[in-house]
């Protein structure tokens, strides 16, 4: 193993298989590791049969939380910015490749990366969870983020002491 300790994931990643008709997928999904948990927000899912642990797996929300701690999925990091992700512990493990960059190295989604809008600093926005921005979900649109205001959507959350959360 190249490096003991991988950092953690986060971006744009495809597994792809073009092996046969039958066999055949492409799955696009944005991740990101917190320190707890695996977020998968499914981008692009092409499949005819081979991938239904995957179809399951996404089959209520686009967007699924996997804690670590809980199991039931097995992600394994390689070290190289690459993860094999076996649903359910069932069926086929995905390999997963990191998309590409533009020219400055820069994640964009021209080339595959996490969109802006989608990492959200602000801990106390409304539309902040696990550090991803939903407003576009919400709206249907991206959030007006201008250099000197920040982000223009911003909601404050109301005031949940820890133990509520």
């Amino acid at each position: 193993m190249g490096s003991s300790n991988p950092g953690p994931l986060l971006g744009r990643f495809k597994a792809e298989n073009a092996e046969n008709i039958l066999k055949a997928y492409r799955i696009v999904m944005d991740v990101k590791e917190t320190g707890k948990s695996y977020i998968l927000q499914l981008v692009e899912f092409e499949s005819r049969y081979s991938a239904s642990h995957i179809s399951h797996l996404f089959s209520k929300s686009k967007r699924v939380v996997l804690r670590k701690a809980k199991g039931g999925h097995a992600i394994r990091k390689w070290g190289d910015g690459t993860f094999t992700f076996y649903p359910f512990q069932a069926g086929i493990p995905f390999y997963f490749e990191k998309l590409g960059t533009d020219t400055q190295g820069k994640a964009t989604p021209e080339y595959g990366g996490v969109d802006n809008y989608d990492v959200c600093e602000s801990c106390t926005c409304a539309y902040n969870r696990d550090g991803i921005c939903r407003f576009s979900l919400v709206h249907d649109r991206p959030p007006n983020i201008t250099e000197a205001d920040g982000c223009a959507e911003f909601v404050s959350r109301p005031y949940q002491p820890e133990k509520m959360r």
